[in-house]
């Protein structure tokens, strides 16, 4: 059924691939399609990015976790990073984000966290109390409390 409906093995893997990247990321993309008009407004569209990408990056974390490990599969989720830069980048341009931040930084920053987060979840949690993937609570203190050190820094 595999090589009749998808040509192979790796065609299917790249259908999967495909299908996460292009469908499931492109969700929070169109939260900031548009530039922010205001640094209240950044603020709240970053939110609502990477808490959007982390439920997604749960829902889906079998999938994700394959993006993560394949050195072949960066292409696909290129145009996700790149419009992540491009809004932090227009952000940093309309002052909303501090002039000598770096804003590639702050992308692999935000991106790196929430991937390591699902990817070791079950090994950094003290127990169910503190794991992002099976404890909606502690996700949502999780999310919130790291937007909000990104966002504010430690001082």
């Amino acid at each position: 059924m595999i090589n009749h409906h998808f040509g192979g093995k790796k065609a299917l893997f790249d259908a999967i691939i495909e299908q996460f990247s292009t469908d499931a990321m492109s969700v929070p993309l169109r939260l900031i399609a548009e530039p922010a008009a205001s640094k209240e407004e950044f603020q709240f569209k970053f939110r609502m990015f990477v808490s959007e990408t982390f439920e997604i990056m749960i829902a889906q974390r079998e999938v994700f976790q394959i993006v993560s490990r394949e050195n072949d599969v960066v292409l696909p989720m290129r145009a996700f990073r790149e419009g992540f830069l491009k809004f932090v980048s227009d952000a940093k341009t309309a002052g909303y984000v501090r002039a000598d931040a770096e804003t590639e930084m702050i992308v692999g920053l935000v991106l790196d966290r929430l991937g390591n987060q699902i990817t070791f979840a079950a090994q950094v949690a003290k127990g169910d109390a503190e794991n992002v993937v099976t404890n909606l609570d502690y996700r949502k203190y999780w999310l919130s409390a790291n937007i909000d050190l990104i966002l504010n820094g430690l001082v």
